[in-house]
């Protein structure tokens, strides 16, 4: 009885059965998502502003030189 259990503690500590690695997992990729879509939603809202200003200084040098 006793090659049992240790027998089936080594298998759910090979396992993992019962660590909660994969939550770790799942809390980045939630946090790196979050953050993704911060990025994008920046990217669009000041994406237009941007580049309108960008192509102002661009013909102001054109028409400088």
């Amino acid at each position: 009885m006793l090659q049992f259990e240790y027998l089936l503690t080594w298998l759910l500590a090979r396992f993992g059965v019962g660590t909660d690695r994969g939550a770790s997992l799942v809390e980045y990729v939630l946090m790196l998502s979050l953050i993704a879509m911060v990025c994008l939603a920046a990217l669009s809202y000041f994406g237009g502003q941007s580049g309108n200003s960008l192509t102002r200084s661009s013909n102001s040098i054109v028409t400088a030189g």
